[in-house]
């Protein structure tokens, strides 16, 4: 495995988000926010459908003056999107439940619960659920980005499950609105980073 890429634990992987302290207390920006959900209605405010998965934005670009951003993903069996980059962000997985591997150019990371990856921008992956179980996961995109992907692709979730699929999802439309965000596609849906590592390195 390559030393740009490796599991860390959870404290490690916020400490590669931006620390905002040093700058001036007069700037202008968030200094502190707070998420809550209220009783009875356990789903935050943006919670979307994103092709097969279920995504709750915790926190987003305008908390954090584009920081990070943190979305909480439930996605079920099975879920492996195209392999992509990420020209800007750096991405953090943190697996709360079921198994999720991570294919990099140099191979599969596997991640149970409480395990952790920082993928750096710039390096081709994809994520793979490989439990037979939903995997719920945290997901950081450092600086902030990710979650206005989710928001353009997506459609907001009408209650806190998966999505009923109608069909396969529209990879030309995907294609398009993650060009417009900063994600390029560097593989058919099914293909590892690894197998396109000579082309995409």
């Amino acid at each position: 495995m390559s030393g740009r890429r490796s599991a860390l634990p959870l404290e490690q992987l916020l400490d590669l988000v931006p620390d905002e302290s040093a700058s001036d207390s007069h700037s202008a920006g968030p200094q502190s926010i707070h998420r809550s959900v209220s009783e009875g209605d356990p789903m935050p405010a943006s919670s979307h459908w994103f092709i097969d998965a279920l995504m709750h934005v915790h926190v987003d670009g305008t908390d954090t003056g584009d920081a990070y951003a943190l979305v909480e993903c439930l996605a079920p069996a099975g879920h492996m999107p195209p392999p992509h980059v990420h020209r800007g962000e750096a991405e953090g997985f943190h697996v709360l439940e079921g198994e999720l591997t991570v294919h990099g150019p140099q191979g599969a990371t596997v991640l149970r619960p409480g395990d952790s990856l920082h993928a750096p921008a710039g390096e081709p992956h994809t994520i793979e659920v490989t439990s037979a179980a939903p995997c719920r996961m945290l997901v950081v995109s450092v600086p902030a980005g990710f979650e206005r992907f989710v928001r353009a692709f997506g459609e907001p979730a009408a209650t806190d499950t998966l999505p009923v699929l109608d069909g396969p999802p529209d990879v030309e439309r995907l294609a398009r609105i993650a060009g417009e965000h900063g994600i390029t596609f560097v593989g058919p849906p099914g293909t590892r980073p690894a197998e396109l590592a000579p082309a995409v390195a």
